[in-house]
């Protein structure tokens, strides 16, 4: 088990970059560049792969997938400032998937073994789909309303600090 303190990254603030949005996404994408093309990450051993299709944008779709919400229509997904202020928390639980603030279950699907991975109160989430080699990175988001938390909570079998 990680004994190093459990400290989430700082949020990644819109106001911080002058309420630009151009700023704003190229800091995010910064972000992006360094946690999961520069310094590839891994979860049990495996490297955690993305969806590394070009959006009409040049940005991998994995990046929007981090940042947006909506359909898998990529016409359709519109940002999602919750996940965008959260992109380094992502990495950051990768990272510390054995910390006990850290939960983990799986569950058997007609598409695969989906791994999940939520902070301890339920308040984020990132999910990822099992393969043989690697982990392939679906989504990551923030868990706002305590309902959404419950179900959640109730869903899953969560098993503390079970990680790299």
């Amino acid at each position: 088990m990680n004994e190093e303190p459990f400290r989430l990254p700082d949020l990644l603030l819109f106001e911080d970059h002058g309420n630009r949005w151009p700023d704003y996404e190229e800091a995010l994408w910064g972000q992006f560049r360094r946690d999961f093309l520069l310094y590839h990450p891994q979860l049990d051993g495996l490297p955690i792969w993305f969806n590394r299709t070009l959006a009409q944008n040049g940005k991998e779709q994995g990046f929007w997938h981090l940042t947006d919400s909506g359909s898998d229509i990529e016409a359709d997904r519109v940002p999602d400032m919750r996940r965008c202020e959260r992109l380094a928390w992502v990495r950051y639980v990768l990272d510390h998937a054995d910390s006990a603030h850290v939960l983990s279950s799986e569950e058997g699907t007609s598409k695969g073994i989906k791994r999940r991975l939520t902070l301890d109160d339920f308040s984020y989430l990132i999910v990822l789909k099992r393969a043989r080699t690697h982990y392939f990175l679906v989504t990551a988001y923030h868990i706002e309303y305590e309902h959404e938390r419950r179900k959640l909570r109730h869903r899953h079998q969560w098993i503390p600090g079970r990680g790299t």
